[in-house]
């Protein structure tokens, strides 16, 4: 085995170095309490438009990022992601279909948090 390489029986005092650490971990995260804890970020945008009767007059471009803290807070650790986008609505034109994207958080803020 060349000298600095792991092999199959190496101790675990060689996985604690940052350079072989590897911040990918394989895990499903489910509710917004794990959400937070893991440091992801979470942004809803309008998928509709705004309407008059039958016709489009202009389509909805309202974006923003939401608060976790605020939303486990309101809808509790437990809530799970894949219900959100059906709890909230549009504050700009009202609509009901929106969008929400979850992004986890980067290897570099991984490693510097």
């Amino acid at each position: 085995m060349a000298d600095g390489e792991l092999g199959r029986n190496a101790g675990p005092e060689g996985l604690t170095e940052a350079s072989r650490c590897s911040t990918f971990v394989l895990m499903e995260v489910e509710t917004l309490g794990i959400a937070r804890s893991l440091g992801w970020k979470a942004h809803m945008r309008c998928a509709d438009g705004y309407r008059e009767g039958t016709r489009s007059v202009r389509r909805c471009v309202y974006r923003k990022p939401l608060d976790l803290d605020t939303l486990v807070s309101t809808r509790g650790p437990n809530f799970p992601l894949s219900r959100l986008e059906s709890r909230l609505m549009c504050p700009a034109c009202g609509s009901r279909s929106v969008t929400v994207v979850f992004e986890p958080p980067s290897n570099r803020e991984v490693r510097s948090g």
